[in-house]
């Protein structure tokens, strides 16, 4: 990549590598260069925020818990470099997923907490952040605070239809 700047930027090469190598299934090489996209500081935050993707999809692909506990972590500083909720939404949850299926549930909590946070009063991402966070509190057994979510959901939002999720989060079963 850095034989190559002179031509092109070193983000340009980079993603040129990353398309070469997932053409060949060379899934290793590709997340070592991953590792190295990641590691360029000076980059601008989009360039940074896709290698991190880049890195988080081959690890995930590995798929041992070691790389998916990776991943997560590649997630969560999407999130966090992220400018705008537009991108640190769909990486967050993606992020509250792998953390969910690792049984690190306190993690995943704190990162739907964060997302809550950062979009509350946006009409596009908190009604999306707010209904993800309350299906998790349903999967994880706690209808109360499950309604408690939805209930802030439709008073930060009263268009937001929620009757059907209540009663589906009502009959759910699991503690209160």
């Amino acid at each position: 990549i850095e034989s190559r700047a002179f031509a092109r930027s070193p983000y340009e090469v980079f993603r040129s590598v990353v398309r070469w190598l997932q053409r060949r299934g060379e899934r290793e090489a590709l997340i070592a260069v991953s590792w190295w996209a990641c590691s360029q500081d000076g980059w601008p935050v989009k360039e940074r925020i896709a290698c991190r993707f880049d890195l988080s999809d081959a690890l995930m692909q590995r798929g041992d818990a070691e790389a998916r506990s990776e991943a997560a972590e590649r997630l969560r500083e999407i999130a966090a470099l992220a400018p705008d909720v537009a991108t640190a939404v769909p990486a967050g949850l993606r992020c509250c997923r792998v953390l969910d299926g690792l049984g690190r549930f306190s993690g995943a909590e704190g990162m739907l907490k964060g997302l809550a946070d950062r979009t509350k009063g946006s009409t596009r991402w908190e009604p999306v952040v707010l209904s993800e966070y309350a299906d998790w509190l349903v999967k994880r057994g706690n209808r109360e605070r499950a309604i408690y979510v939805i209930k802030s959901l439709a008073a930060s939002h009263p268009d937001f239809d929620v009757a059907e999720r209540l009663e589906a989060v009502r009959k759910a079963g699991g503690t209160e």
